[in-house]
Parts: C-alpha cells; structure tokens; sequence
C-alpha cells in the first residue's frame, strides 16, 4: 500500500465506523463524578526520516476531524451497559475475566504510584493537583520507546525487573480499570503522533498499539490544523473537561513525534450533597481567609471515621465502589507537615486493607499503621472546589532517577527511531479538579515535549475550613488523582 492509497483508507471510512468512532461523546450524559488525565509526549529528533504505513483499524473515542491523520487505532474492550446486566441478569464474562486478571497486578507498583503523589505535592505552597495512574501508564509507553540507560533508568524508578514484566503488568492494570458500562467511565487512552518526515519502528508502533491501546496520527509539526487535531482528540477522550488548558498545547515544528496519554473518570456519589444545606463560610487559607461556599451532609451509619495524632480522614464512596478521601490535619499542623507523617505516608503508599481494622477475637476495632478508627456520626463540612495546575515534571523525573531522556548526547530512543538523536524536550502536567454538589470532576494531561489519638466519643464534626488533602481512588484501590487545597 502506498502512500496515496493509504490515505484513501483512512480518509473513506464508512459510515457506520464514523459513527462508531465518535462513541460515548455523541450523546452527552450527565455524571456526578468526572475525572480525566492526559499525558503528552514530545521528542526533538534531529534528522528528518520517511514514513512508512501502519495498519487501520476503528476506535470508538475519535472524531471524524481525525481521520485525515489516523493511521492506526485500537478496539477497545466491549462491555455490557449496567441495565443489560442489571434488568436482565446477564453476566458480562468477557469484563470479569478482564478485571479478575488485573486484580493484585498493582501491588508491585502501589508503592511508586504513591512515590509520585508525595514527590509532586508535598513541596507544593499552593492549590495543586496530578494523576499518578496517568504518569503510570505514560511512563510506561514511554519505556517503550527507549533503550539503554534511558529505559533502565524508567524501569528503575517504576520498580520493573524487565519491559516484559512493566509491560505485562500494564496492560493488566489498563484492562482492570478500564469501565464504561453505562452507570462508571474509566477510559484510558494512549496515542502516538508522528511527523510526516519521520521515520520509525513499525514493530515498536504496533506493540504500542496492541499493548497500550494507542492510537497512531501522523501529520505536517507546526501546523495550525495538526495541533488541533491532537488538541481534539484530547477533547474527546477527557469528554472537554480540559477545553481550556488544551487550547495552548502544540507541536511546534521541530517536534518530530508525540506521546499522548488520557484518563477519563466519571461516576455518581454515592450519597450526594443537597445544596439546600450548603452555607458561605469562611476557609482559613494559606494566604489568609476567604468567604466561600461549603457544602454540608451527615454521612450514613456506618461510615468510619479515622484518625491520628495529626490528622483525620474520611472517605467518600461513589456508586462503583471507588472513593474520595478527605485527609484534615489537625489544628496547627500543616499539610506539608501531615504528608511528612510516616501514618500518612504509609497510607498513600500502600493498599488500603480494611480488614485490618478489625480484631476476630474481641469484634472490635483497632490501631492499624498507628491510625484508629471509630463508628461514629460524622458531619460533614467541605468547600466547592475549582483547582488548576500545572506542575513541571522534569524536577519529579529528576529524583525517581530519570534523567537521560532530557539530554540529546545521553537520551536512546532506538526502539522507535533507529537513532539515538533525540531527547524530551519538554515535560510539565496539568491537572483541574472541580467539586460541587453533584460531585467531582478532574482532569489532567502531562505534557513532556520530546500513633494514634484518644477516639472521638459519638459524634464528630469533620468540617474542611482549612488547607487539606485529598485522594481519588478506583479499582482494586488504584489512585487516580490527589490534590492539596491551600486556598478556596
């Protein structure tokens, strides 16, 4: 197939693969939860190469002002709506197996997946918000494309004795978290961006492909029309939660290709705020106090209330199973000085496993990582939330160890170039977190261009007026994002 008839291919889709391509965003929806990640990949490359042809298939998240750049994109898991199963007692087999083979798959790298939340916001003074799942999985992909001390480097720092383990684990996890039936989105989605003067590794496209579920563009760097397809497809996957961030990203023209990687969260709480309780309140900021709008519910019975000799936390679960955990720090004692806690630290790090909190012989509850927990009514107080953030990566890189990507002399992308004469060029993530009374709704692209306290008695009053943490958490425990508020 040569190029021009490559191009007829892609350009005289049928309808029904249109159709098909513009998915679960043809029809909007309305989500109490919403949470997206996008990460974005740019190489310098100091030669210009040919193209060479990738497969075509169809992928249910693109537009149709993609195709006159799509050269190859993945099938997604197929999955039965909640009202098939539900109404009809039907069984999704072909999910259950998916996430039954991704369970566990993550407790060898829980432990860097709360490295990445502590190195990124505990130095951080201000509002500030990531998605170590989606530095994950675009840490991952880009293992993939290098070779060397560059990989060996990234497989280091993520704790992976090989690719094949990294990359098997991977695909696990992706296919674990990955949920679109209907009631829950998680979509993660990965894409590689070529130049049209580029040459490349076929075999290390395909494997992105089929590994990752990455989508494959190719088109003129620099131009108007390119940036905004990448900006588009971006849209589409994050379902527009982050319009306005995206709207600045671009190749410029000396980037010769892109790593894009996306998450999408929505989902329902599962017992929502009514905004007839909410009261505008004061919040004691980092930078003084504010009036703002508080949001106020009594969570149900049942629901445990833990906490330390510096801080507290809760956890608000939604419809899926995943939850939202609201960490206060004490009076006079700071967020910095909470995350620097070995009880917080040990919490972030590794899997929450609430059977611990629970003794056999006595049916009682006890310590677990020097945090008690205590059944109690708990009022609930917490601010509306609009956070944005962009943080650069390149210092967070720098101490997991990552270091060779950024030098062109050092850096080996090899697997996918045939070269060594490339580096990253550019490295930063952001991320915007919304809370209200429906919900959350976050989002984030990472763009690389090239001792327990004396329990409460029996009500406490759990009121966030003051900077806290929090953590969104999905799967098998997998976090998704974490955030601090300093200010309202």
């Amino acid at each position: 197939m040569n190029r021009d008839d490559l191009m007829q291919a892609v350009t005289e889709l049928d309808e029904e693969v249109i159709e098909q391509a513009a998915g679960p965003y043809k029809k909007k929806r309305k989500w109490i939860w919403a949470a997206a990640a996008a990460a974005v990949l740019a190489l310098a490359v100091i030669l210009p190469f040919a193209v060479k042809q990738i497969r075509l298939s169809a992928q249910k998240n693109e537009t149709p002002a993609l195709r006159p750049y799509a050269l190859a994109t993945p099938s997604y898991p197929v999955q039965l709506k909640w009202e098939e199963t539900y109404h009809t007692n039907k069984t999704d087999t072909d999910t259950e197996r998916r996430l039954s083979m991704g369970r566990g798959q993550t407790e060898p790298y829980r432990a860097f997946l709360g490295e990445l939340i502590l190195k990124t916001l505990e130095e951080q003074e201000d509002n500030a918000v990531m998605s170590p799942v989606n530095l994950f999985f675009s840490m991952a992909m880009l293992s993939e494309i290098t070779d060397g001390k560059t990989r060996t480097e990234i497989l280091n720092a993520v704790g992976a004795a090989d690719q094949d383990e990294l990359r098997t684990a991977v695909n696990k996890i992706w296919g674990m978290v990955y949920n679109d039936d209907g009631k829950e989105k998680m979509i993660p989605a990965n894409s590689l961006w070529l130049a049209d003067t580029l040459q490349y590794n076929e075999g290390t496209v395909n494997r992105l492909a089929e590994s990752y579920y990455a989508s494959v563009f190719r088109g003129t760097m620099g131009t108007a029309a390119y940036n905004s397809a990448l900006q588009s497809w971006i849209n589409a996957q994050t379902d527009g939660i982050l319009r306005e961030e995206v709207k600045s990203l671009a190749m410029d023209k000396d980037t010769d290709l892109a790593l894009v990687s996306t998450v999408l969260y929505q989902t329902k709480w599962a017992y929502p705020f009514d905004a007839q309780n909410n009261k505008t309140a004061v919040f004691h900021g980092e930078n003084g106090d504010a009036e703002t709008t508080f949001m106020f519910q009594q969570l149900p019975p049942g629901t445990r209330y833990y906490y330390s000799d510096k801080f507290a936390f809760v956890q608000l679960p939604n419809l899926h199973g995943g939850k939202v955990w609201l960490f206060l720090p004490d009076e006079g004692v700071s967020v910095q000085d909470m995350m620097a806690e070995d009880a917080f630290r040990k919490l972030i790090s590794e899997k929450f496993v609430e059977k611990n909190y629970f003794d056999p012989s006595s049916d009682s509850l006890r310590n677990y990582q020097s945090v008690g927990a205590a059944l109690i009514k708990i009022n609930l107080t917490m601010p509306k939330v609009d956070i944005s953030r962009t943080i650069p990566l390149k210092p967070l890189f720098d101490s997991l160890g990552i270091e060779s990507c950024f030098d062109a002399g050092k850096a080996d992308f090899s697997p996918l170039l045939n070269g060594k004469d490339a580096c990253l060029t550019k490295a930063e993530q952001t991320t915007r977190i919304m809370m209200d009374e429906e919900g959350v709704k976050a989002a984030s692209y990472v763009d690389y261009l090239v001792g327990a306290m004396k329990p409460p008695e029996e009500e406490v009053d759990f009121t966030l007026d003051r900077p806290f943490f929090f953590m969104i958490t999905g799967e098998d425990g997998v976090p998704y994002f974490a955030g601090v508020m300093n200010d309202p």
